[in-house]
């Protein structure tokens, strides 16, 4: 504190210094450019007349060398130069690019071949392309089931990329010279250099993945955010969306554009848009003792003295809000975010907006939220011909139908990230899959193989065997599933239309409500369905949702972060995703609880406790209940019609509040099971028996035999209709198991050996 005679000496000596020695570099650096300069128009202008009189020069060399004069090598080489610029130009020009999108052009271009390729086409196949007229190219993609519109997009997709590589080609076009870094733009401003520890500038170069990202579908952000960034106060941005849906593409493109000299003429063509690393900055000053407030608004000062910084700051809400020791940033950054000079991009997803808001914090009311939009199917497309296109090769190269077919499925995978994130992970993948398979084209059949690989459902077109299952599906589960025609039709219908395509891609795969009295076989509809189309009885989530009676349901159903609890349903369905949900006894659960799954039959997904979008739209989901079961007998001993009945039950479950009538309309079908005749159950009962021959057998080589009517016996000594069929395996259990049981414990029957019951048993 104070004034210092040797302290300040030292400081204007040295500030001298560093001065002269700036005026040096930069005098040698203005020289180097000048004289670089000076040597490239100069010899650009000998190979401009070069090229010129090169016919004149060419016949002067001749002259000189019959004459042998010594003007010879300087001629000969002239002519050299002239006619290697001539050939190179010819060239270029011959590699002129399609201006118009009909076949005849596409034929006469060089990105036939290309163009081709995308939309499916085998090498072996083009050359016969080449003889087919314009409508006859027309019912070609027509039989592969492309679109007018899918060719136009290919070609004009093609003619970007190949315009692109060409101009990156043509260096000395004034556009492609233009956007060469200008000597000494940032000259005018302060220097940073505790801050250039800490950051990166993407303005001065960009070696990440978003180098070359295109900005597709996100000119509207960007467009807010230079509006923004312009504004005299009130300067600063905070893009707001999930993880993989552009952000960070956005703020490498605005410095992109910096870069390239696109924003002259602006003020943002001397900003420097400087990734900050803010969690180094606060790890280095604990490791030395330093303060972290006082490193950060050192830095800060300086961004805002310098006078061209923008700070492009990701995950911003983690040092806004409070971290594990109770320490944040907020004060600081909502101080100088005040400042004329300091301009910030903070970016956040929509639960850290959530987070800030619910905290009340100020530099909301500082920044401009800007939401940056999920890209629709049309822009996602063109972002997968971007992201892959220069990672393809001759002998792997995707389909436009494969990559259609990526976003459509892409719609049930990959839930953790957004779109675009979604489709190229899912694009990641199967390049991965495909690696070393020789297939010169990744196809929307190779697609399908992949996912139908990975969830086990079948995918794309229907093979013979999977045909005649769906066709027979009646039949199938009528194997374990004793009557319930009509029930059985509705399931059966309702899974063919989805396996065909025509269900709502954005909803679970199909959705039942099972009503009846217990004991009629809904949860073996489950069971049988579950093997059907999984392939296995385990592919099944079973919850009992009398489990879920008291106000805390929701919270033990999708979790609560501030109590530090994983939800029931959420866990099981991210562990299983692939599988049936069976919700077992649903009009006993919370009122509220059956809230969460109108928002899942409509939607195909559910937000956890933890902020998570958890994915249903791979799932059946079957719900069991005895509502209306009384009504339902009362109105069939009445004599009513079936049709009747089923409207009348349905009503009376809405008047008695059992479910709301939205609940009801939600899934795609609410199926009746009817108590079984006698003759069923006497099935039931005998498919029983061979499933317990079937173990005694395979467990300890028993053979079980049983007399003729053993099952009639078993039904009408052990039914109860109160409790259904249920009531029949209660009764199989006391009687034949227990008599088996007996006589192996005494002796009176070994392994190898064999039984055989009667009437006269039970």
């Amino acid at each position: 504190v104070g004034f210092h005679p040797g302290l300040a000496l030292e400081r204007f000596t040295l500030n001298i210094m560093s001065r002269f020695i700036g005026m040096i570099v930069r005098l040698l650096t203005i020289g180097m450019v000048i004289l670089v300069s000076s040597a490239v128009l100069f010899l650009g202008g000998i190979v401009v007349l070069a090229y010129i009189f090169a016919p004149l020069l060419l016949i002067h060399s001749l002259v000189f060398f019959l004459t042998q004069s010594s003007w010879l090598f300087i001629t000969l080489l002239l002519t050299c130069v002239g006619l290697g610029v001539a050939a190179y130009g010819f060239m270029v020009d011959r590699d002129e690019l399609l201006l118009d999108t009909s076949f005849a052009s596409l034929k006469q271009s060089s990105l036939f071949g290309a163009v081709l390729f995308r939309l499916g086409f085998e090498k072996k196949e083009h050359q016969k392309i080449m003889s087919e007229t314009e409508e006859s190219f027309s019912n070609l993609l027509a039989l592969r089931g492309l679109s007018e519109s899918d060719y136009q997009t290919v070609v004009l997709v093609e003619k970007h990329f190949a315009d692109r590589v060409k101009a990156q080609r043509e260096f000395w076009t004034w556009e492609r010279l233009g956007r060469q870094k200008r000597l000494g733009k940032s000259w005018k401003y302060g220097y940073t250099v505790h801050l250039d520890r800490y950051t990166h500038d993407l303005s001065e170069n960009d070696y990440s993945e978003y180098k070359d990202d295109e900005l597709i579908g996100k000119e509207g952000a960007l467009k807010s955010m230079l509006e923004v960034l312009e504004r005299s106060n009130q300067h600063s941005a905070l893009l707001v969306g999930d993880a993989g849906i552009g952000k960070q593409s956005l703020v490498h493109y605005l410095a992109r554009l910096i870069r390239e000299n696109s924003l002259e003429g602006s003020m943002f063509d001397d900003m420097r848009v400087l990734w900050f690393d803010v969690s180094r900055v606060i790890s280095d000053a604990d490791a030395s003792g330093a303060l972290a407030e006082d490193e950060l608004r050192q830095l800060f000062t300086e961004a805002t003295l310098a006078g061209n910084c923008i700070l492009a700051i990701p995950h911003i809400e983690r040092y806004l809000l409070p971290d594990s020791n109770n320490r944040h940033f907020r004060t600081i950054i909502e101080e100088f975010l005040a400042y004329s000079n300091f301009r910030i991009i903070g970016m956040t997803d929509t639960n850290g907006k959530l987070l800030l808001e619910k905290a009340s914090v100020g530099a909301l009311g500082q920044v401009e939220i800007i939401q940056v939009p999920e890209p629709n199917a049309n822009e996602v497309l063109i972002i997968l011909l971007s992201e892959f296109h220069n990672r393809e090769t001759k002998e792997r190269r995707f389909t436009l139908k494969a990559l259609q077919s990526v976003i459509k499925n892409a719609e049930s995978l990959h839930w953790e990230t957004p779109f675009p994130e979604r489709a190229i992970n899912l694009t990641e993948a199967i390049l991965g899959w495909n690696a070393g398979q020789g297939r010169t084209l990744i196809t929307e059949s190779e697609v399908n193989n992949y996912l139908t690989e990975k969830t086990g459902i079948p995918r794309g077109d229907i093979q013979n065997d999977e045909k005649e299952k769906l066709l027979n599906l009646e039949t199938i589960l009528h194997e374990r599933l004793i009557g319930q025609d009509d029930a059985i039709r509705q399931i059966a219908e309702a899974l063919r239309k989805s396996r065909a395509g025509f269900s709502d891609a954005k909803r679970p795969i199909g959705s039942f409500l099972f009503l009846g009295p217990t004991g009629v076989g809904k949860t073996e509809a489950a069971k049988a369905l579950a093997h059907a189309y999984f392939g296995s009885e385990d592919k099944m989530i079973r919850l009992d949702m009398s489990e879920f009676q008291t106000d805390e349901a929701v919270d033990r159903l999708i979790g609560s972060s501030s109590k530090s609890m994983l939800g029931a349903l959420t866990s099981a369905v991210t562990q299983s995703p692939y599988s049936i949900l069976l919700l077992d006894e649903l009009e006993k659960a919370y009122p509220k609880a059956l809230d969460l799954f109108l928002q899942i039959l409509d939607e195909g997904f559910v937000t956890d406790g933890y902020g998570q979008k958890i994915n249903f739209r791979n799932c059946i989901i079957i719900a069991t209940s005895n509502g209306g079961a009384l009504f339902h007998k009362q109105l069939q001993d009445e004599g009513v019609a079936q049709a009747e009945i089923e409207r009348r039950v349905i009503e009376h479950l809405a008047e008695t509040g059992v479910y709301r009538l939205e609940f009801l309309n939600r899934f795609d079908g609410v199926v009746f099971f009817l108590p079984l005749t006698k003759s069923e159950l006497t099935e039931v009962v005998q498919i029983k028996l061979s499933d317990l021959a079937y173990r005694l057998k395979t467990d300890k080589n028993i053979t079980l035999n049983f007399t003729d009517g053993v099952a009639e016996m078993l039904v009408e000594r052990g039914y109860d209709p109160t409790f259904g069929a249920r009531s029949l395996n209660r009764f199989l259990s006391d009687t034949i198991e227990d008599r088996i049981a007996r006589a192996f414990i005494a002796g009176e029957l070994k392994e190898g050996g064999n039984i055989t019951i009667g009437k006269d048993d039970i």
